[in-house]
């Protein structure tokens, strides 16, 4: 397990994570883990889905998600100020 991340054993509240590039190799299998590590947190992915973001990276854990721990994955959005329009 990586040394920055939190165990399960530390029993820490659930959260909300925004993970950005989460469709790509490294950012889906980040989402995957902290899924299985922490089936109570929320994680919500913006992809800008250029050539290294790829829906399908993630089309399992959307198939098999039947909580709202994923909602969805949304398209990046560019201007950061709109950035409080995305909620789980």
């Amino acid at each position: 397990m990586p040394k920055d991340l939190p165990s399960k054993t530390q029993n820490l509240a659930p959260k909300t994570l925004l993970v950005t590039g989460g469709c790509g190799f490294i950012g889906s299998n980040f989402i995957r883990y902290v899924l299985r590590e922490h089936p109570d947190w929320v994680v919500i992915n913006l992809d800008k889905l250029t050539y290294a973001g790829n829906l399908a990276n993630l089309a399992d854990v959307e198939a098999n998600t039947a909580s709202p721990a994923f909602p969805e994955t949304k398209p990046l959005i560019p201007k950061t100020q709109h950035l409080t329009e995305v909620r789980p």
